[in-house]
C-alpha cells in the first residue's frame, strides 16, 4: 500500500493574472512554512507558471500544470505539451478534469494518450475520474468509475514498466464547487470498486493514490476522516489555506 501522506492541491483555472498569483503563492508559502506531513500543490494559468515557479523558490509546493496535450510538439494551435510544463518548472499535471470533459469533449481515450505522455516525461499526472448528478441519480456511479479506471488507465495495463507515480482524483462532478462537503457519498464507498477495477487492469493499487474535490474551507472535516489522503481544492483565493 502507498503511503498515506496528505497532498493538498489548489486548481486556479482561469483566474488571477501573473502579479495576483505572485501575491497568492508568496502568501500560500508563508502560511505553509510550519507544516509538516502534507504535501501542497498549485496549478496556475499556464501564463504564469513560470512566475509563480520563481516566486515560490525554496518553499515545499509543488507546481502543476492544469492541462497537455499527448504530442511533444507539431502543428497544434493553442496546445501544450509536457515538455513545456516541465520547463515551466511543473512536476505535476492535471488530466481528465470534469471540465475538459464537459466542455472540451476529451475522452477517456484522450485522457490515456496525455497519461503515457506525462509517465514518459516524468511527470506526475492527477488523473480526475467522477460521475455526474444525472448518473448518480441512475444509479451508474460505480458503472462510470470502472468505465473511466479501464479506459483513462489502458496503458497501465498495457505496459508494466511505467512509472507507477500516478493520483487518481476522484471528483464528483455533482460536488465540485459546493459549499457543504459530500460527505454522505465518500471515496471510500467506490475505493473496493477502483482497487478491483485496478486488479483488473493488472496494475497494483499501490501504484496509485486517491484523492476528493473540494473547496479550501472544507479541507479540515474531510482530512478527519482517515481514509482520505489527498484533496484536490478549487481557487484558493478569499478562502483559509
Amino acid at each position: 500500500m502507498f503511503e498515506r501522506r496528505p497532498l493538498i492541491a489548489g486548481n486556479w483555472k482561469m483566474n488571477l493574472s501573473i502579479k495576483e498569483s505572485i501575491a497568492l503563492i508568496q502568501g500560500i508559502a508563508e502560511g505553509i512554512s510550519d507544516l509538516e506531513g502534507v504535501d501542497v500543490l498549485v496549478a496556475p494559468p499556464f501564463t504564469s507558471l513560470a512566475a509563480v515557479r520563481q516566486a515560490i523558490g525554496e518553499a515545499k509546493i509543488f507546481l502543476a500544470g492544469q492541462n497537455m496535450y499527448h504530442e511533444m510538439s507539431g502543428p497544434y494551435t493553442g496546445e501544450v505539451s509536457g515538455r513545456m510544463l516541465q520547463e515551466a518548472g511543473c512536476t505535476h499535471v492535471i488530466v481528465g478534469h470534469s471540465e475538459r470533459r464537459s466542455l472540451f469533449h476529451e475522452t477517456d481515450q484522450d485522457i490515456d494518450l496525455k497519461l503515457k505522455a506525462a509517465a514518459v516525461l516524468g511527470l506526475i499526472p492527477i488523473v480526475c475520474i467522477g460521475e455526474t448528478l444525472e448518473q448518480r441519480k441512475a444509479g451508474h456511479t460505480f458503472d462510470i468509475i470502472r468505465q473511466q479506471l479501464d479506459e483513462s488507465l489502458s496503458n497501465f495495463k498495457a505496459d508494466q514498466m511505467m512509472l507507477p507515480s500516478t493520483i487518481l482524483a476522484y471528483e464528483p462532478v455533482w460536488a465540485i464547487g459546493k459549499e457543504k462537503p459530500p460527505l454522505r457519498i465518500r471515496p471510500r464507498r467506490f475505493m473496493p470498486s477502483s482497487e478491483s477495477g485496478l486488479k483488473k487492469l493488472s496494475t497494483p493499487v499501490r501504484r496509485t493514490r486517491f484523492a476528493s474535490s473540494t473547496v479550501a474551507v472544507q479541507i479540515p472535516p474531510i482530512l478527519l476522516t482517515l481514509w482520505l489522503s489527498r484533496i484536490l481544492t478549487g481557487p484558493w483565493w478569499g478562502a483559509p489555506v
